[in-house]
């Protein structure tokens, strides 16, 4: 199973899936074959051996990064983490709606010509990681990642609404917030991951000190009404471990 899809949300996928099942799948620049004995689905890492047509190629860096026989890459799943992620999505409420058997060509459907922002923490990283992934072939590799705007000071803006002066409690320092940045869609449509560790600075108030709010700056310039927003933060940023409802281990829900 490859890395980043063992910590991709099958929680909010459902909803996506629901709408995007309406939508022809035959425009799909890639095709993928069916899952052989012990072959994961296709969203826990499957579409890096499975694409048939209109693959993107497999040995540049992007496609490297999301071959789940290596190993060795810093994020690739560990055997418990896959065994864990496997059975979670065999639990009744995720079989019966199908998100463990969605398609990218499902999730292209509904993301065309609108952005879906990923803002929150490392985990919210992770999804997008994941979802660069699961999208392996759905976005031109050549173009690689771009900044959300083409305008230096709107990515300014929104790495400074994004930013947050409070203290983490994971590890008592104030976190280091990445620039955002975005894979851009085949058929229309992109992927945006905002980081953002605390939830402050989202919804600030305008009065509020971490103002103005990063949902603001993205209402005001980058975002559209058609777009989609998840949004995570870990309570472990705001609790000292151990946090309310999570063990004591220093990375708790990597380690799950």
């Amino acid at each position: 199973m490859a890395f980043w899809l063992c910590v991709v949300s099958l929680f909010w996928l459902p909803v996506l899936r629901t709408r995007a099942s309406s939508c022809p799948a035959s425009s799909c620049p890639a095709s993928y074959g069916p899952a052989g004995h012990n072959e994961v689905p296709l969203v826990f890492g499957g579409v890096y051996a499975r694409c048939l047509n209109g693959c993107q190629p497999r040995g540049d860096q992007w496609s490297a990064l999301c071959n789940p026989s290596e190993l060795a890459n810093v994020r690739t799943c560990q055997p418990q983490q896959t065994v864990a992620v496997m059975r979670a999505a065999s639990r009744v409420e995720l079989a019966a709606n199908g998100s463990a058997s969605l398609t990218p060509c499902q999730l292209l459907a509904y993301l065309q010509h609108r952005t879906l922002w990923l803002i929150g923490d490392s985990h919210m990283r992770h999804q997008y990681y994941a979802l660069r992934c699961f999208l392996l072939d759905l976005w031109d590799h050549a173009l690689g990642e771009c900044a959300p705007s083409t305008s230096p000071a709107v990515n300014k803006a929104l790495w400074k609404a994004a930013d947050t002066n409070h203290t983490s409690l994971l590890r008592q320092l104030r976190p280091r917030t990445d620039v955002a940045k975005c894979f851009h869609l085949i058929k229309g449509g992109r992927i945006c991951s905002v980081h953002s560790v605390r939830g402050e600075e989202f919804a600030a108030a305008p009065s509020a000190p971490e103002a103005p709010a990063l949902l603001r700056v993205l209402q005001d310039s980058l975002a559209r009404p058609e777009d989609i927003f998840v949004v995570n933060f870990g309570s472990w940023h705001f609790y000292p471990l151990p946090a309310p409802g999570l063990p004591t281990t220093s990375h708790p829900v990597a380690d799950r």
